[in-house]
């Protein structure tokens, strides 16, 4: 389900807004709805504005006062495991970046 927690204003029910916990099944048209965001990142992506970086596990979020600044952390090894099933937490390596804007986004 999609919480549609931004229209109460909070994490909860209480206050303005609706008087009861509201979200909306996505179920079998989750890849509609994301599709309008896939397509500006893709095109993004192909401007050289984003950059994917998967298998990599964040350990650390940086800041540098109350700013995020960045991430640094494990390069997974590869794998061909297919998604949806556990694959390799093995570590090849490390990492750190640093960039304007930082994207967390985790599967799971």
């Amino acid at each position: 389900p999609v919480v549609g927690w931004a229209e109460r204003g909070g994490g909860n029910a209480v206050g303005h807004g609706n008087s009861v916990p509201r979200f909306h099944v996505t179920w079998g048209t989750g890849p509609g709805v994301l599709e309008p965001f896939v397509l500006r990142v893709r095109e993004a992506q192909k401007r050289g504005l984003v950059q994917f970086r998967f298998r990599h596990r964040v350990n650390e979020i940086i800041r540098t006062g109350d700013t995020v600044t960045g991430v640094r952390g494990d390069v997974l090894e590869p794998s061909s495991v297919e998604r949806g099933h556990k694959s390799s937490r093995a570590v090849a390596g490390e990492f750190e970046l640093s960039a304007q804007a930082v994207i967390v986004a985790s599967g799971g």
